[in-house]
């Protein structure tokens, strides 16, 4: 119905999507909430955040101004100084979970390179095939392991359109 609706959609449906696992397991059920979101126009580290207080310091007392018209700041930190160490606080919790999720995802990554035992037989009994087209169906099933895993989870007949689409898309027939 989409597809219908919406034509230049068509090429995507049912193609999946390339390193789902990987991104699944890094963002995880995660969503934007836009607590740091800044506009494309705005620089970056100014503003006034939700966690910055009034001029006053938030405690009712003023800063004191010297003589020279400067507002002091040896009893107190400033603004920016106390707005940014809670932001920093808030960053380095953020900056720790992504890098956990990333060790995560680095760590499965390396086990899903893994190769089905059965993928060189799984591909070369394929019949109707020139050896060389199955050599080269072959070594993309070896540099895409997640595809080479679906493959050998096929039955025969569905391996047999998988290698041919392949085919096909790489090796179109002379005119």
């Amino acid at each position: 119905m989409h597809c219908k609706d919406h034509k230049a959609d068509a090429e995507y449906y049912n193609k999946p999507i390339e390193h789902y696992g990987e991104m699944a397991t890094i963002f995880g059920a995660t969503v934007a909430t836009g607590k740091y979101a800044k506009g494309s126009n705005e620089p970056l580290a100014t503003g006034i955040g939700d966690n910055e207080q009034p001029e006053d310091g938030g405690d009712g007392d003023t800063a004191t101004v010297g003589n020279d018209g400067e507002t002091s700041s040896a009893t107190r930190p400033s603004k920016r100084a106390r707005t940014s160490e809670k932001e920093d606080d808030g960053l380095i919790v953020a900056m720790t979970a992504v890098g956990e999720r990333l060790a995560c995802a680095i760590e499965k990554a390396g086990k899903d390179k893994e190769l089905p035992d059965e993928l060189e037989d799984a591909a070369y009994r394929l019949s109707g095939f020139d050896d060389t087209h199955l050599a080269f169906y072959h070594e993309h099933l070896v540099d895409h392991p997640s595809k080479a895993k679906a493959f050998c989870a096929l039955t025969f007949s569905r391996r047999l359109i998988w290698a041919a689409k392949f085919i096909t898309e790489h090796f179109p027939p002379a005119n």
